[in-house]
């Protein structure tokens, strides 16, 4: 006899998948801060303080004032490229004009040049020392760059100057999230709501937080609150999905991705993760549909051919199974998913009968990570089935190095022991699998 441990079925695909439910971007760092004074009085006070104007010096400021207001306009609508030559006009006109460097900051932000957004804020700054969204928005550049530390110390010095600057607060806490101070985060989040309780993508973050210490619970209250105050905000939605999701409530995940779905129908990711639930529901025919849409919106999707796959093993169509785990190994051949396909190839394979393949799979499998021993166990099965001990009992040997505690590993070594004549060996393996598992020793 072998053991009877089940092969790598839809289930644990699902819970071991390189992507599995897929939650937005945790950072949540809060918009950026266009400033917007009176324009022309800003305009005059940077050419001539509060002195009388001259009549071409007001022709001046409101030039300046004129390209400001389109650079905002322009900001608004996502033309970032137009808002940057109208911003640039007005500092060409205003040379210390401390909002219009902010506001091209922002621009340059917004398309990814964080180097040039960092110089605007700096110009900002040294014209203007207590603007602090100029600090708050280089804080968000060089937190985009990965500087949490300069970030953070350029959100404290935005709240120095504005204590109630509740985005400041925000946004410094995600970066402290990066970080693991999970402490001073909750602090922070906790400092942003009780300064501006409608802060919907803080209720967010903070529930990300809770979520990520698997409180989920509160973070579900969290995400609540954020949707209540935004209905169209698909993060909130999402996020609470998953929480659902891991509380194994998987009707009310559904119902979550589907209000995602209904903001955003063609976000994959909400059809992805309401697919899992489907599947943990063993409803493999819609689960199998929220996949196809998944595919459809992103056809390299790795993970959903690996889950789509593991919804038809699950319902015993394994030519379909191995049809999308072969396109996985074909789109991404070397990293996480491809093992995950190889191991779920070997299963299918095995269950075929067709133990040549699996070999071959499992022996991928292996060369892509030879930390795990879930692939030397099933190669040793398929060895131990064809009647190839000393295979089978070396990659047992491996799963067992690997995972001492692995009591089926022990059994099956067992049993190749016990059909080459070593009684003893095979004795030794079946009292450690009787010590792992309470069970008496059998053969």
């Amino acid at each position: 006899m072998v053991s009877d441990r089940a092969l790598l079925d839809g289930a644990r695909l699902r819970a071991n998948a390189a992507a599995f439910n897929r939650a937005p971007p945790a950072k949540g760092l809060m918009m950026p801060r266009i400033t917007w004074k009176s324009l022309l009085y800003a305009a005059c006070v940077a050419l001539v303080g509060l002195a009388a104007l001259t009549a071409y010096e007001l022709l001046r400021s409101r030039g300046a004032q004129r390209y400001y207001a389109q650079g905002f306009d322009h900001d608004k609508a996502g033309e970032y490229e137009e808002a940057i030559a109208d911003y640039t006009h007005a500092i060409g006109i205003i040379s210390d004009y401390a909002d219009a460097y902010n506001n091209r900051g922002i621009s340059y932000a917004a398309l990814g040049e964080y180097e040039k957004a960092i110089d605007d804020y700096t110009q900002a700054i040294s014209i203007d020392t207590n603007l602090a969204a100029a600090y708050y928005n280089r804080g968000n550049a060089y937190a985009d760059l990965g500087e949490r530390d300069t970030a953070i110390a350029d959100y404290t010095r935005a709240v120095d100057i504005d204590p109630d600057y509740a985005e400041a607060y925000a946004n410094r806490g995600s970066v402290y999230v990066d970080l693991g101070e999970y402490g001073e985060a909750f602090a922070d989040f906790y400092h942003a709501i009780g300064i501006n309780p409608k802060l919907a993508t803080t209720y967010n973050s903070r529930g990300n937080l809770y979520a990520r210490i698997s409180e989920y619970g509160k973070a579900i209250t969290n995400f609540t609150q954020a949707v209540n105050l935004d209905p169209n905000y698909l993060d909130g939605y999402v996020n609470r999905g998953n929480a659902y999701y891991n509380m194994n409530e998987y009707r009310k995940a559904i119902a979550d991705y589907t209000s995602a779905i209904g903001i955003d129908s063609n976000h994959s990711d909400s059809h992805y993760n309401r697919g899992n639930a489907y599947a943990e529901l063993g409803e493999y025919g819609k689960a199998i549909a929220d996949y196809n849409r998944a595919i459809g919106i992103n056809p390299d999707d790795a993970s959903a051919y690996i889950l789509r796959g593991a919804a038809y093993y699950d319902k015993g169509e394994y030519d379909k199974a191995i049809a999308d785990y072969s396109q996985v190994v074909r789109i991404a051949p070397n990293d996480s998913d491809a093992y995950f396909a190889y191991l779920a190839l070997g299963a299918d394979y095995h269950d075929k009968g067709e133990y040549d393949k699996a070999i071959a799979a499992y022996t991928r499998a292996i060369d892509l990570n030879q930390d795990d021993a879930d692939a030397y166990y099933w190669l040793g099965l398929i060895y131990l089935y064809q009647e190839e001990y000393g295979k089978a009992i070396a990659n047992f040997d491996r799963a067992i190095r690997i995972a001492p505690n692995d009591a089926d590993a022990y059994y099956d070594r067992g049993a190749a022991h016990d059909r080459l004549g070593n009684a003893a060996q095979a004795s030794r393996d079946w009292h450690k699998h009787s010590e792992l598992t309470g069970a008496l020793p059998t053969r």
